[in-house]
């Protein structure tokens, strides 16, 4: 089950492990500070030791950022009788009275039965089965983005009409879109809002394990060649920097891997999720489900564009990769949970068509 807190504005699975991380960071400039006090004695200068305590600072604020950033949680549907006969629930067309329960609490938080769709839902109560089937159609047949590809795959869980590139995270229990992976050291899922803040913290966690490699390093080789520069009994200060000199070097290698690997999949305009999987990437899935030739995709996400208030302020022509452009702007998209199903449908898929390059050309 997901967790919420701040007035489920933040939504994750668990965030003991960012807890955990953020301390680490913290402790260790003091444990350097500290350790090389005691160890190197008048010769240290306290001083040197201010921009390690700064570095600390600056990637927990990323780390915060990348934590605390809606991913792109889509809000959940209600499940319509089309999605109960595709799921195997009801086998014949029969009349089935569909008197709603009481919503529960968390309907009420996943924003299920508050909704304009709902009061619509109500007036093919008490029909054939196929009516309402019909009926609920015609509702929500109103997305004319996701009308122009063939392929409308729904949530089972969520039920709602996501795009390519989104999927539903069963840590999270919600649909992101762009989803790239649940991460376990953010404690949520790295999707199109705060991708960005997330490679900034692997390529801030590298720099921040070096210089506290550096430092303990250094204070250790000082500890254990002149063990009585300060008179005092240096071991166990020297054990307690070699602790963190070892999880410094796996931080560092660990976050020039994430960053390499990151780089590699923004530059092809892949998510890790579609790397591992194997599955085609948004841009392909576009091309694949569109009959619409190059000059019709170019009006087309034109079109999209013009219809929304905050695309037409960023410059699509400053980045040529669709990958690049997408961790970049990525972070401007509304939230979509704060919407009704049916809009952040919407805007979902135009944002997903836009950012994914459905307009360039392979």
């Amino acid at each position: 089950m997901p967790a919420r807190y701040c007035g489920n504005k933040v939504i994750g699975a668990s965030f003991g492990c960012t807890v955990v991380v953020c301390i680490l960071f913290a402790a260790a400039p003091v444990v350097i500070t500290v350790c090389s006090l005691n160890t190197i004695g008048e010769k240290a200068t306290p001083f040197v030791y201010i921009p390690v305590y700064i570095l600390a600072i600056a990637i927990i604020i990323v780390y915060m950022m990348t934590t605390l950033t809606d991913p792109g949680v889509m809000p959940k549907r209600k499940i319509t009788l089309e999605d109960k006969i595709n799921n195997g629930q009801y086998q014949q067309l029969e009349t089935i009275p569909l008197n709603p329960a009481p919503p529960t609490q968390r309907d009420i938080e996943n924003n299920i039965n508050y909704n304009e769709e709902s009061a619509q839902e109500k007036v093919v109560q008490n029909q054939p089965l196929e009516a309402q089937v019909n009926q609920q159609r015609k509702i929500r047949a109103t997305n004319h983005i996701s009308a122009k590809f063939n392929q409308q795959p729904k949530c089972p869980t969520c039920g709602v009409e996501r795009p390519p590139g989104s999927a539903h995270c069963s840590d999270c229990d919600h649909c992101v879109l762009f989803q790239d992976h649940h991460c376990p050291w953010m404690g949520t899922c790295i999707g199109l809002r705060n991708y960005v803040y997330f490679v900034v913290s692997t390529i801030s966690t590298a720099i921040y394990c070096i210089i506290v490699v550096a430092f303990c390093g250094a204070g250790l080789y000082m500890g254990i060649t002149f063990p009585d520069m300060t008179g005092k009994n240096n071991y166990i200060y020297c054990l307690v920097q070699g602790v963190f000199l070892v999880m410094a070097v796996f931080g560092f290698f660990f976050g020039v891997s994430m960053c390499c690997s990151h780089f590699s999949l923004v530059k092809s305009d892949f998510t890790t999720r579609q790397e591992l999987r194997h599955r085609l990437n948004v841009h392909q899935t576009l091309d694949q489900t569109s009959q619409m030739n190059d000059k019709e995709r170019k009006e087309f996400v034109q079109q999209l564009i013009a219809e929304d208030p905050i695309l037409r302020t960023l410059d699509m022509k400053k980045y040529k990769d669709s990958g690049v452009r997408r961790m970049f702007y990525g972070r401007k998209l509304p939230i979509l949970r704060n919407m009704t199903p049916k809009a952040a449908e919407e805007v979902a898929w135009r944002w997903t068509v836009v950012l994914g390059g459905f307009d360039d050309t392979q």
